[in-house]
């Protein structure tokens, strides 16, 4: 237990730190933007994933502590903040199908991460 706890808080605050280090900026003035590409890339490699791990720590954090209520619901409302959060936020830099693509990678991460998390509260 004391595996998951640690687990669980080391990727929470790193998956944290990075989310909003890497969080793009606005686009309203693109000429003011010195290194477009760079950014897309960051947003791409770092955010993305980030934001997917951190709402998979926030989903294990939220059903260590609310066991007795629906965690399927909790997993489902937490994961559709995120999706939502992160498309919005990306559909002005990228086509829809690298958008997809960047999303569904972005959610196995966060699967994965989450069976990982399972699997260590159970040991």
């Amino acid at each position: 237990m004391m595996k998951y706890k640690v687990w669980l808080s080391i990727s929470f605050l790193i998956s944290l730190t990075l989310a909003y280090e890497s969080y793009p900026p606005d686009l309203t003035y693109p000429e003011e933007e010195m290194y477009p590409l760079f950014t897309d890339l960051v947003s791409v490699f770092i955010f993305v994933p980030a934001s997917f791990i951190l709402a998979s720590s926030m989903i294990s954090l939220l059903g260590y502590w609310l066991q007795k209520i629906g965690t399927w619901i909790i997993i489902l409302a937490i994961l559709t903040v995120v999706l939502t959060i992160v498309s919005v936020k990306l559909v002005d830099r990228f086509h829809i199908i690298p958008l997809s693509f960047l999303l569904f990678v972005g959610t196995l991460l966060g699967v994965m991460h989450f069976s990982v998390s399972m699997t260590l509260k159970k040991n």
